[in-house]
């Protein structure tokens, strides 16, 4: 069965129910390989795609943090009609748009990124703004 496992050039290890090659191929190139074959399943990437993985696991992770922030502040506001927290969501609006822009960047699409970089900066400037008039 040994003879059968694909090698390809490079280090990278990567797996498919458990069967084990090595390869510094992208994704892609696996998964097109293992449906030519009839395999079926996620591949799982280690080494440098699976620490970029992590990373915008971890982005993601605090995208939903900040977007839970905003979206609990803005309840809050339009329910109770107390507007004095706003300066808050706007600050974590600025933050996430931070780590989308990072996302973004992470997942190779720079004028995207450098777009929501734009927008952090423009909206945090407007939050200071807010803190410091209010």
């Amino acid at each position: 069965m040994s003879d059968k496992i694909p090698t390809f050039k490079g280090n990278g290890l990567t797996e498919n129910r458990g069967m084990s090659y090595k390869s510094n191929c992208s994704t892609e190139l696996v998964s097109n390989w293992t449906n030519r074959y009839g395999f079926t399943g996620q591949v799982i990437v280690y080494g440098r795609d699976r620490k970029r993985e992590e990373e915008v696991a971890l982005l993601k992770v605090l995208h939903i943090i900040f977007s839970i922030f905003v979206l609990a502040i803005a309840a809050y506001s339009l329910i109770y009609q107390n507007f004095e927290f706003q300066n808050y969501m706007i600050v974590f609006l600025a933050l996430m748009m931070l780590i989308v822009g990072l996302k973004e960047f992470k997942e190779e699409r720079k004028l995207a990124g450098w777009t929501y970089i734009g927008v952090f900066i423009f909206v945090l400037l407007v939050s200071i703004q807010g803190f410091l008039l209010g």
